[in-house]
């Protein structure tokens, strides 16, 4: 009976050792992706960094779409920013209300973007879409209004020449 005892004892022993080894394994591992993620970020390569399989992919790709705007790159920087607005509703359809922030930002850079590739109506759909996402994005605020007083026929809806309501009588038949 203490035969079997001290057998169990020493396999409870070894499983023990063995887990223990194996939770060791497993943090370095966890240690070791979360510093392949950091690394790039510390290093400005979010290119690396977007395409690492942990951390926050967003973040990265709108810090790739910052640093490409920087370069002049803008139709990348357009499309590195369309891609990581998409990352971010790809789940329902709208930004979870604890990634507003990062929505807005991304928003906001799109509507730099668009402002310095001179689509106007884009830039400032771009910051209306800021600032539903975070109300208090003053620079979006300040964009909005600007271009908004530089182009005042931009954003409105231009009347239909064929809606009667409109005064233009373009719609009467007849001589």
């Amino acid at each position: 009976m203490k035969t079997k005892k001290s057998i169990f004892r020493a396999l409870l022993g070894g499983l023990a050792t063995v887990a223990m080894y194996a939770c060791i394994v497993a943090a370095l591992f966890g240690l070791f992706r979360l510093w392949a993620y950091n690394q790039p970020l510390r290093h400005e390569d979010y290119r690396s960094a977007a395409e690492s399989p942990v951390g926050d992919r967003v973040v990265a790709m709108y810090g790739l779409g910052l640093q490409l705007y920087q370069q002049g790159n803008l139709p990348y920087a357009k499309q590195v920013l369309t891609d990581a607005f998409n990352e971010l509703t790809a789940q329902t359809g709208i930004v979870p209300e604890n990634r507003r922030r990062i929505g807005s930002d991304i928003q906001h850079l799109l509507g730099v973007v668009n402002e310095h590739d001179k689509q106007f109506r884009l830039a400032i759909a771009a910051y209306e879409e800021s600032l539903k996402l975070e109300p208090d994005n003053y620079a979006s605020k300040y964009n909005l209004e600007r271009l908004k007083q530089q182009y005042p026929d931009l954003g409105k809806n231009k009347p239909d020449p064929r809606d009667p309501s409109n005064g233009n009588g373009s719609n009467k038949k007849g001589i």
